[in-house]
């Protein structure tokens, strides 16, 4: 864009060739006709440098931003291990948590499991009570029963 604005404005206010004036040198071996420089060879010189230069400052430029994308996906990849690791130690703890309270439901339902054994084996022993109880009487209610049957024998 510099390059065709700049020939823009040398084409419209410019002549096209400005020839100076010619100098002759003379000396002992030959002699030569030094012709000055034309402005738009000039202005085609200090152009073509110029876009040396920006081509230099565009490969620098694309050099660095390599460079950066290198960097940025290094770190992309340092920070996804750093998830990666971060994640692991979550599932470890959660893991851990998990296993602790399967050990504790565990304990709760050996300890509910040993109270249910007692209170079977505290009913068991009620109802024997119960039963013994239960044949004394009737032994009583038969020793009376047969007393008074004696006693209407007589």
């Amino acid at each position: 864009m510099i390059r065709s604005a700049a020939s823009q404005v040398l084409r419209t206010s410019v002549p096209s060739r400005v020839v100076g004036p010619s100098r002759v040198f003379t000396s002992s071996l030959h002699s030569t006709a030094f012709v000055d420089q034309s402005i738009s060879d000039k202005v085609r010189h200090t152009l073509g440098d110029l876009n040396k230069k920006i081509g230099q400052a565009a490969a620098t430029g694309i050099d660095k931003a390599q460079e950066a994308s290198h960097v940025v996906e290094e770190k992309s990849h340092t920070a996804a291990d750093a998830t990666k690791h971060g994640l692991d130690a979550v599932n470890k703890k959660t893991g851990q948590a998990a296993a602790a309270g399967i050990d504790k439901a565990q304990h709760l339902a050996d300890k509910a499991e040993d109270k249910t054994e007692n209170l079977s084996e505290q009913a068991e022993d009620k109802a024997q009570e119960v039963k013994e109880e239960a044949y004394e009487k009737a032994n009583e209610g038969k020793a009376k029963a047969k007393e008074v049957a004696d006693q209407y024998k007589q």
